[in-house]
Protein backbone atom coordinates (compact mmCIF):
# COMPACT_ATOMS: atom_id res chain seq x y z
CA UNK A 1 0.00 0.00 0.00
CA UNK A 2 1.20 3.52 -0.66
CA UNK A 3 2.32 5.82 2.09
CA UNK A 4 -0.21 7.84 4.05
CA UNK A 5 -1.91 10.76 2.38
CA UNK A 6 -1.32 13.94 4.46
CA UNK A 7 -4.58 15.49 3.26
CA UNK A 8 -6.58 12.41 4.20
CA UNK A 9 -5.04 12.45 7.69
CA UNK A 10 -6.42 15.93 8.33
CA UNK A 11 -3.15 17.87 8.06
CA UNK A 12 -4.63 19.90 5.21
CA UNK A 13 -3.18 21.08 1.95
CA UNK A 14 -1.17 23.82 3.69
CA UNK A 15 1.30 21.27 5.10
CA UNK A 16 2.06 19.85 1.67
CA UNK A 17 5.18 20.88 -0.20
CA UNK A 18 4.50 22.55 -3.59
CA UNK A 19 5.22 19.42 -5.64
CA UNK A 20 2.92 17.34 -3.44
CA UNK A 21 -0.15 19.42 -4.28
CA UNK A 22 -2.19 18.00 -7.11
CA UNK A 23 -3.13 20.46 -9.84
CA UNK A 24 -6.46 19.52 -11.47
CA UNK A 25 -6.21 18.00 -14.93
CA UNK A 26 -8.27 20.80 -16.46
CA UNK A 27 -5.87 23.39 -15.05
CA UNK A 28 -2.86 21.52 -16.43
CA UNK A 29 -4.50 21.25 -19.85
CA UNK A 30 -5.46 24.93 -19.85
CA UNK A 31 -1.90 25.96 -18.96
CA UNK A 32 -0.35 23.76 -21.61
CA UNK A 33 -2.90 24.88 -24.22
CA UNK A 34 -2.37 28.57 -23.48
CA UNK A 35 1.42 28.21 -23.48
CA UNK A 36 1.23 26.35 -26.81
CA UNK A 37 -1.01 29.03 -28.32
CA UNK A 38 1.34 31.77 -27.07
CA UNK A 39 4.26 29.97 -28.74
CA UNK A 40 2.24 29.51 -31.96
CA UNK A 41 1.37 33.21 -31.95
CA UNK A 42 5.03 34.10 -31.39
CA UNK A 43 5.96 31.87 -34.34
CA UNK A 44 3.35 33.64 -36.48
CA UNK A 45 4.85 36.93 -35.34
CA UNK A 46 8.32 35.86 -36.45
CA UNK A 47 6.88 34.74 -39.79
CA UNK A 48 5.16 38.12 -40.11
CA UNK A 49 8.48 39.86 -39.44
CA UNK A 50 10.09 37.86 -42.23
CA UNK A 51 7.20 38.44 -44.64
CA UNK A 52 6.72 42.15 -44.01
CA UNK A 53 9.20 44.91 -44.62
CA UNK A 54 10.49 46.56 -41.46
CA UNK A 55 10.48 49.92 -43.26
CA UNK A 56 6.86 49.72 -44.45
CA UNK A 57 4.70 52.78 -43.77
CA UNK A 58 2.61 53.02 -40.60
CA UNK A 59 -0.71 51.20 -40.86
CA UNK A 60 -2.80 48.77 -38.85
CA UNK A 61 -3.17 46.41 -41.81
CA UNK A 62 -0.23 46.13 -44.20
CA UNK A 63 -0.77 45.52 -47.90
CA UNK A 64 1.81 42.75 -48.29
CA UNK A 65 1.50 39.71 -45.98
CA UNK A 66 -2.02 40.64 -44.92
CA UNK A 67 -3.20 37.07 -44.27
CA UNK A 68 -0.23 36.23 -42.03
CA UNK A 69 -0.56 39.53 -40.19
CA UNK A 70 -4.30 38.96 -39.64
CA UNK A 71 -3.76 35.40 -38.40
CA UNK A 72 -1.18 36.70 -35.91
CA UNK A 73 -3.50 39.48 -34.71
CA UNK A 74 -6.59 37.24 -34.47
CA UNK A 75 -4.72 34.59 -32.51
CA UNK A 76 -3.57 37.37 -30.19
CA UNK A 77 -7.20 38.39 -29.63
CA UNK A 78 -8.19 34.78 -28.94
CA UNK A 79 -5.33 34.53 -26.44
CA UNK A 80 -6.49 37.72 -24.73
CA UNK A 81 -10.00 36.35 -24.34
CA UNK A 82 -8.69 33.01 -23.08
CA UNK A 83 -6.33 34.68 -20.61
CA UNK A 84 -9.12 36.79 -19.14
CA UNK A 85 -11.42 33.76 -18.96
CA UNK A 86 -8.82 31.78 -17.00
CA UNK A 87 -8.34 34.39 -14.29
CA UNK A 88 -11.49 33.51 -12.35
CA UNK A 89 -10.99 29.74 -12.17
CA UNK A 90 -7.26 30.15 -11.45
CA UNK A 91 -8.05 32.33 -8.43
CA UNK A 92 -9.85 29.38 -6.83
CA UNK A 93 -6.88 27.06 -7.33
CA UNK A 94 -3.45 27.11 -5.74
CA UNK A 95 -1.28 30.21 -5.50
CA UNK A 96 1.08 29.07 -8.33
CA UNK A 97 -1.93 28.64 -10.63
CA UNK A 98 -3.19 32.13 -9.80
CA UNK A 99 0.24 33.74 -10.19
CA UNK A 100 0.79 31.86 -13.46
CA UNK A 101 -2.56 33.00 -14.87
CA UNK A 102 -1.85 36.56 -13.76
CA UNK A 103 1.60 36.46 -15.39
CA UNK A 104 -0.08 35.13 -18.52
CA UNK A 105 -2.56 38.01 -18.63
CA UNK A 106 0.19 40.56 -18.01
CA UNK A 107 2.42 38.99 -20.68
CA UNK A 108 -0.37 38.92 -23.23
CA UNK A 109 -1.23 42.53 -22.38
CA UNK A 110 2.39 43.61 -22.87
CA UNK A 111 2.54 41.70 -26.17
CA UNK A 112 -0.73 43.33 -27.30
CA UNK A 113 0.60 46.78 -26.46
CA UNK A 114 3.72 45.90 -28.42
CA UNK A 115 1.56 44.89 -31.36
CA UNK A 116 -0.14 48.26 -31.37
CA UNK A 117 3.22 50.03 -31.17
CA UNK A 118 4.57 47.93 -34.03
CA UNK A 119 1.91 49.34 -36.34
CA UNK A 120 3.65 52.72 -36.22
CA UNK A 121 6.97 52.84 -38.02
CA UNK A 122 8.73 55.04 -35.44
CA UNK A 123 7.96 52.62 -32.58
CA UNK A 124 8.13 49.37 -34.53
CA UNK A 125 11.33 48.03 -32.95
CA UNK A 126 10.08 48.83 -29.44
CA UNK A 127 6.79 47.10 -30.27
CA UNK A 128 8.55 43.99 -31.54
CA UNK A 129 10.63 43.84 -28.37
CA UNK A 130 7.56 44.17 -26.17
CA UNK A 131 5.81 41.40 -28.12
CA UNK A 132 8.78 39.10 -27.51
CA UNK A 133 8.99 39.93 -23.79
CA UNK A 134 5.23 39.55 -23.41
CA UNK A 135 5.17 36.18 -25.16
CA UNK A 136 8.01 34.79 -23.03
CA UNK A 137 6.35 36.09 -19.85
CA UNK A 138 2.96 34.64 -20.79
CA UNK A 139 4.30 31.23 -21.79
CA UNK A 140 6.41 31.04 -18.62
CA UNK A 141 3.42 32.09 -16.54
CA UNK A 142 1.16 29.42 -17.97
CA UNK A 143 3.82 26.75 -17.41
CA UNK A 144 4.70 27.97 -13.90
CA UNK A 145 2.20 25.75 -12.01
CA UNK A 146 3.48 22.72 -13.92
CA UNK A 147 7.10 23.55 -13.15
CA UNK A 148 6.23 24.16 -9.50
CA UNK A 149 4.71 20.67 -9.31
CA UNK A 150 8.02 18.94 -10.19
CA UNK A 151 9.79 17.62 -7.09
CA UNK A 152 13.46 18.43 -6.62
CA UNK A 153 15.91 15.54 -7.05
CA UNK A 154 15.79 13.11 -4.17
CA UNK A 155 12.32 14.12 -2.96
CA UNK A 156 9.50 11.59 -3.26
CA UNK A 157 6.55 12.68 -5.34
CA UNK A 158 2.89 12.30 -4.44
CA UNK A 159 0.87 10.71 -7.21
CA UNK A 160 -2.48 9.02 -7.02
CA UNK A 161 -2.19 5.28 -7.35
CA UNK A 162 1.56 5.06 -6.86
CA UNK A 163 2.72 1.93 -5.14
CA UNK A 164 6.28 2.89 -4.33
CA UNK A 165 7.67 5.54 -2.03
CA UNK A 166 8.86 7.62 -4.98
CA UNK A 167 5.62 7.48 -6.96
CA UNK A 168 5.19 6.16 -10.51
CA UNK A 169 5.00 2.57 -9.22
CA UNK A 170 8.41 2.74 -7.56
CA UNK A 171 10.25 3.76 -10.74
CA UNK A 172 10.86 7.34 -9.67
CA UNK A 173 14.53 7.90 -8.83
CA UNK A 174 15.68 4.77 -10.69
CA UNK A 175 13.83 2.47 -8.28
CA UNK A 176 15.91 3.53 -5.29
CA UNK A 177 19.29 3.00 -6.94
CA UNK A 178 20.37 6.46 -5.86
CA UNK A 179 22.52 8.87 -7.85
CA UNK A 180 24.04 7.65 -11.07
CA UNK A 181 27.53 8.57 -9.87
CA UNK A 182 27.32 6.37 -6.78
CA UNK A 183 29.10 3.03 -7.16
CA UNK A 184 26.94 -0.06 -6.66
CA UNK A 185 27.31 -2.00 -3.44
CA UNK A 186 29.95 -4.68 -3.62
CA UNK A 187 32.16 -2.68 -6.00
CA UNK A 188 31.05 -4.57 -9.12
CA UNK A 189 29.31 -3.30 -12.21
CA UNK A 190 25.56 -2.98 -12.28
CA UNK A 191 24.05 -5.90 -14.02
CA UNK A 192 20.64 -6.60 -15.40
Amino acid sequence: MSRADPVAEGQGAQSLKPWQRVLPRAARRAGITMATLVCADAALGVAAILALSFHRPSSLLPVRGRDLYLAHALLGLVLTAGALALLGPARRLSRPAWVGALAGVIGIGVAGAGGLLAALQVTRLLGMGLMLIGAVTAAGGYLMPLIDAVPPPGEPSRRAGSSGPGGLDGLDGLDGLGPLSAPPEGGGERGG
